[in-house]
């Protein structure tokens, strides 16, 4: 009788208790058969001990679960609202040489794929150029693409790297369907010329360097993303003083839609503070990520005193330079700084 497998909703649940993960995401998949208690049933499902479930369970809220799924998705976890390239919501396929690409664009199924993996060396003048190139030429070999990383994937701390960067508007205008880009490598050498360029669907734009430009951080700021609902952009140490960059940011006027705002490693990050308080940015973010920066007790304490932050689900301005870390709370990821952590890049520097 053990043995035996449940039909409808039920079987759905019994599935679900499951200690096999692949068993779960079957049974997520399924529920969604069975209308709103189907939907109820993988609302619940956002709890499970796996994200990989986790995962599941969200894309089928945002894709099948209406405004009552989006809602559960924000209540529970955020970060699950997002879409990113490598977890799990989109079919990828992962290559780091040229020949390898070509290789994969000869397949048969080279049509379905809807994510790439494109990770490359930190050297090499002209190394970004070519691979842009010959991703942006396969556009007819690639109608589904969502979503692509490029750029250097080695780890290091603060996203050093001698990998420079051309632009990134070419990936935007090949691929239309696009929804998450992903690019790391140094954006200071070569000027960015995508300022005012419109896309329809990108909703997740990630930029990781310790190199970035104030003339680069003006244009990516003044893209026409209306879909954007994820934005995260390492400052890095070039951007030692901010002015005019980020109006447009803070007006409101590129990203209506955004929910996720993530200034990294930013070394004028009190000045970014008193930025937002002093905007309509606030009114609808979840997430303010000003992590691994500079930010001192001022601008931390102008943050946190500021009504309209208990709005958010998370104020993130851990592992900063300068900042004291006291009365952390559940809404603060704060850091003790006699704890084994990831230091700031200006502690680094400083220090």
């Amino acid at each position: 009788m053990d043995g035996l497998v449940l039909g409808g909703i039920e079987g759905v649940k019994k599935r679900l208790e499951s200690s096999d993960v692949n068993a779960r995401i079957a049974a997520v998949r399924e529920a969604l058969k069975y209308g709103d208690e189907g939907i109820d049933v993988i609302i619940n499902t956002l709890e499970d001990s796996s994200r990989f479930v986790q995962n599941a369970a969200a894309k089928a809220l945002k894709q099948n679960g209406g405004l009552r799924g989006k809602e559960a998705i924000l209540k529970c976890d955020p970060y699950l609202y997002f879409s990113f390239v490598d977890r799990g919501e989109f079919n990828l396929e992962r290559f780091s040489t040229l020949e390898e690409f070509a290789n994969l664009l000869t397949d048969s199924q080279a049509s379905e794929i809807e994510a790439l993996y494109c990770g490359l060396g930190s050297e090499g003048q002209y190394l970004f150029g070519q691979y842009l190139e010959a991703i942006c030429d396969a556009k007819d070999q690639l109608p589904n693409l969502k979503a692509l990383f490029i750029g250097d994937d080695a780890q290091r701390q603060f996203r050093e790297s001698y990998l420079d960067v051309f632009d990134i508007r070419p990936f935007l205008e090949a691929y239309p369907k696009l929804e998450v880009l992903q690019v790391s490598g140094s954006f200071f050498v070569y000027p960015l010329e995508c300022e005012g360029f419109r896309h329809e669907n990108l909703k997740t734009l990630i930029i990781e360097t310790v190199d970035l430009s104030n003339y680069n951080l003006t244009q990516i700021c003044n893209l026409d993303l209306p879909m954007l609902e994820y934005l995260e952009i390492w400052l890095g140490i070039k951007i030692y003083s901010i002015d005019n960059e980020l109006d447009s940011l803070f007006l409101g006027k590129s990203f209506p839609n955004l929910k996720y705002l993530g200034l990294k490693s930013a070394g004028p990050a009190d000045i970014i503070a008193e930025k937002i308080i002093n905007s309509s940015l606030l009114d609808r973010l979840l997430i303010l990520d000003l992590s691994m920066g500079c930010l001192t007790d001022e601008g931390a304490n102008l943050l946190r005193n500021f009504p309209k932050i208990e709005k958010l689900h998370t104020l993130d301005i851990s592992e900063n330079y300068g900042y004291s870390y006291e009365d952390g709370g559940q809404k603060y990821y704060c850091c003790d700084k006699g704890s084994d952590r990831y230091s700031a890049l200006y502690e680094s520097l400083y220090e």
